[in-house]
């Protein structure tokens, strides 16, 4: 009887220790993307520099998603711009378009949303279109590709990512 106890016992303590384990171990981390382009403007005595950023998050161990998106830009001067970010399918259909920012002068401007259900392994695009016009007596000197206005004071930028979920 006294040998049953003991067995009894440690089963308990050796499910217990398993089961702390379980419940303490760390939160697998969310998968995140994330591209940075910058532009810059230039007048005869002031440079204005802006940053855009495309993001997106999501958790790593669930099956059906929840994608967390935006487009950002960031200048250290206030221009007037708008924005908007995309997420699209595999096959460019919308599944959801963020609210547009803008066309005010801004430093900052954000559009951001979530889309769900995502399945685990589709492929998404994530779009985000801005638009910066530079400020007065500048132009856009610096650019990546998929802008367009160089040497002229409004500038069209388009970005796609594609990933996988």
């Amino acid at each position: 009887m006294r040998l049953r106890a003991l067995v009894v016992a440690a089963f308990v303590g050796l499910t217990t220790l398993v089961a702390g384990v379980s419940a303490n171990a760390a939160p697998i981390p969310d998968t995140v993307i994330s591209d940075q382009f910058q532009v810059r403007a230039q007048g005869v005595s002031a440079a204005t520099i802006c940053t855009i950023n495309l993001r997106a998050q999501w958790p790593s161990d669930t099956q059906n998603v929840r994608i967390s998106f935006q487009g950002r830009t960031n200048c250290g001067l206030p221009v007037i711009m708008t924005g908007q970010a995309t997420l699209y399918s595999e096959t460019r259909q919308v599944e959801q378009a963020a609210p547009r920012f803008g066309f005010a002068y801004l430093y900052q401007g954000v559009s951001s949303a979530t889309h769900s259900p995502v399945t685990r392994g589709a492929e998404q695009i994530l779009g985000y279109t801005t638009t910066l016009i530079a400020p007065q007596g500048q132009v856009w000197r610096q650019a990546p590709r998929q802008c367009t206005g160089l040497n002229t004071p409004v500038l069209n930028c388009s970005f796609d990512r594609t990933f996988l979920v």
